[in-house]
């Protein structure tokens, strides 16, 4: 049976959400820089990743404000008030706290978030996140200059072919079927303005000052030869969050779901306290105190 899309109101906006598995322990999902459920349930790979976290969660998915099945919101939009999107989910189906998930861009949100509400937050998973997008200065792990970045937003001829698949999940360069579903999640996200909008909030956005504020249990993953987001943003976050796990694990693909076996084993270990019979072993466990 397929998910049912409902929504959830944050003032004036809709935030589509839908939720699968029914465990008592929730989950919330909060994805990269573009999401839309349908065609994102419409994935083998993606279907299977989020059924698997299901099978120990309740796992609460969304569609960012301005994206998918949410409503379009074509101008900008600061990281607190998508930050709030999770909380406004949460009342919705109910979950007083909840396992927060952030995803590469879904770390900003996701850090925001266990910072500003510990109380509803049981912990905190990031994956392949960023902590700052933007270069400047001694910080150059990020994506690049400003100058870069407001020229990349200034072409979008090439949006929904498919383009930087072959930057997020290295796998999947020589699969065509791959390469036409993400350029069809490109064109069903969003358009140009709204994408760019969205962008726009993200590359401005710079959590480092708040890390250490962070006072929940927090698993953070990052693969060694992640193109997308180098692994000294994972490195900085594990050495910033007080009492963070850090796990670095081999291979290139950015996208969890790809090739995600192994985040999955770490994920449920870390949420329920018992590892799944034939994980994959890890390569490198690192964990950080912090007084």
């Amino acid at each position: 049976m397929e998910p049912r899309i409902r929504y959830a109101q944050n003032g004036d906006l809709n935030l589509a959400y839908t939720t699968l598995g029914d465990a008592p322990l929730d989950l919330v999902f909060v994805q990269g820089s573009i999401t839309n459920l349908a065609v994102l349930l419409d994935d083998d790979r993606y279907r299977a990743f989020c059924e698997r976290l299901a099978t120990f969660s309740r796992l609460i998915l969304f569609d960012k404000r301005g994206m998918g099945l949410s409503d379009r919101v074509e101008t900008g939009t600061t990281m607190e008030e998508r930050m709030d999107d999770v909380r406004a989910i949460l009342d919705a189906v109910g979950s007083a706290r909840a396992v927060v998930i952030g995803v590469s861009e879904g770390g900003l949100m996701a850090t925001l978030f266990a910072a500003s509400h510990p109380d509803r937050t049981r912990a905190l998973v990031l994956i392949g996140a960023e902590t700052r997008e933007r270069n400047e200065g001694d910080w150059q792990w990020g994506d690049g200059t400003l100058e870069e970045f407001e020229a990349a937003m200034t072409d979008w001829t090439r949006w929904g072919e498919g383009t930087g698949i072959g930057h997020l999940a290295p796998s999947l360069v020589d699969d065509p079927a791959a390469i036409a579903w993400w350029g069809r999640l490109q064109l069903q996200a969003g358009n140009p303005r709204t994408i760019k909008a969205h962008m726009q909030a993200s590359f401005g956005t710079d959590t480092r000052a708040i890390l250490p504020t962070i006072a929940v249990p927090t698993l953070i993953l990052h693969r060694t030869a992640d193109r997308s987001v180098r692994v000294e943003q994972g490195r900085y976050l594990a050495a910033h969050i007080p009492g963070a796990t850090y796990v670095e694990l081999s291979g290139v693909d950015h996208l969890p779901w790809v090739n995600g076996e192994d985040i999955l084993a770490e994920i449920e270990a870390f949420v329920t306290g018992e590892r799944p019979l034939g994980e994959p072993d890890r390569v490198l466990a690192t964990v950080l105190f912090s007084d």
